[in-house]
């Protein structure tokens, strides 16, 4: 590994992922064609979608839920990666995907003054061009995808449904996991994967793929990954989403999906083995809310008062370069007092999200964030 100076102070500080903290959050790409409401019952490959009602939600996994909280994560169970010791890091230190004109991934230490440090980038960390989202699962695995930035000259639309890892005790980064391809690629969507969100008790991965979608038909997946067996198990088919999300509330573990197409948020319950139950339940309307209008929920997650997040960006099918982002976060919260009730708007803030802060259009974002903060 090579060492580098801390010139990327501004940027690591305000766009970085943490590794020492629970979750991620994540990235932006731009995309999104005319509105379609997202196809709750389209047929599933490995485990075909069981019938609606009362027997498809029978098998959905169960959960407590705090009394103090109408949602609880089920993505908690992150690990440290075991490379950093080995290479004199601290746990302070971030792992970074927001440059867009930086390839790859970069890890940068964090001084006990909070300043950062030295950094560092293997050599196989470029390999998947420039990337999104970032997870880790409870060993310190750190899993990323393919998201590119401006052009495709650096993410070949072939490569754009692989997940990669970084293995958490050598540091080497190395395809993982490929996600069928739905429909061949297109010249209208330059995009793959778009979204990963970790399952700590399935010990797996969701991943969302738009590959091969078109102006006219819906052509996106959604699929579970086993992290142990590296098994790909499509759980819905026809469904183009931006973000994913797990957490439990009183009807049990679910996933939330911000919807492509649409300006809405919806979820699905989870079965013990891991498909998704035929109960799709619309979470948000975000035509509701004045400033996220034309907007698609890009990061999903929950904080630590149990309150669902939710940052819009204006989404299309194109790497067209923006000086500026609108961006808009919200909180939401279950309504009435047994927390039951729907998710209701609590506040929000709009802002235009500078460029150079790696929130473009096509390039993904990284910001630190823990259990108990919204960025």
């Amino acid at each position: 590994m090579t060492s580098s100076p801390n010139h990327f102070c501004v940027l690591l500080v305000s766009l970085v992922l943490l590794i020492t903290l629970s979750n991620n959050a994540i990235a932006q790409n731009n995309l999104a064609i005319n509105k379609k409401a997202v196809n709750a019952k389209n047929p599933t490959a490995a485990a075909p979608a069981k019938s609606a009602g009362t027997a498809a939600a029978a098998n959905v996994v169960q959960a407590p839920i705090s009394k103090a909280q109408s949602l609880t994560p089920g993505d908690r169970c992150t690990g440290d990666p075991k490379f950093l010791e080995k290479i004199g890091f601290s746990k302070r230190a971030m792992v970074d995907t927001t440059s867009s004109h930086r390839v790859g991934l970069l890890v940068t230490d964090i001084t006990p003054q909070g300043q950062p440090g030295r950094s560092t980038q293997h050599e196989s960390w470029t390999q998947a061009g420039f990337l999104g989202r970032v997870q880790r699962d409870r060993d310190g695995n750190i899993y990323v995808y393919p998201a590119p930035s401006v052009t495709l000259a650096q993410n070949p639309i072939d490569k754009a449904n692989i997940v990669y890892r970084v293995d958490s005790a050598t540091g080497v980064m190395a395809p993982f996991a490929e996600l069928p391809k739905a429909a061949p690629a297109t010249e209208q969507n330059p995009f793959g994967l778009l979204a990963l969100a970790l399952d700590c008790a399935q010990d797996a991965l969701y991943a969302a793929s738009v590959f091969g979608s078109t102006a006219s038909k819906e052509n996106g997946i959604i699929a579970k990954i086993d992290v142990q067996t590296r098994a790909v198990t499509i759980v819905r088919r026809g469904i183009d989403a931006l973000s994913l999300l797990v957490a439990f509330d009183q009807r049990g573990k679910r996933l939330y999906i911000g919807a492509a197409r649409d300006n809405v948020v919806v979820s699905y319950g989870i079965n013990a083995d891991g498909s998704l139950a035929d109960d799709e339940t619309v979470e948000i309307k975000l035509d509701e809310v004045s400033a996220a209008q034309d907007k698609r929920a890009r990061v999903l997650r929950v904080d630590g008062r149990g309150r669902m997040y939710v940052r819009s960006i204006p989404f299309e099918y194109t790497l067209a370069a923006r000086t500026t982002i609108p961006t808009t976060e919200m909180n939401f919260a279950k309504s009435g007092t047994d927390g039951k009730g729907k998710l209701t708007l609590v506040d929000q803030k709009s802002t235009d999200v500078p460029a150079a802060q790696g929130a473009t259009t096509p390039s993904p974002a990284a910001t630190p964030v823990n259990s108990n903060k919204t960025e």
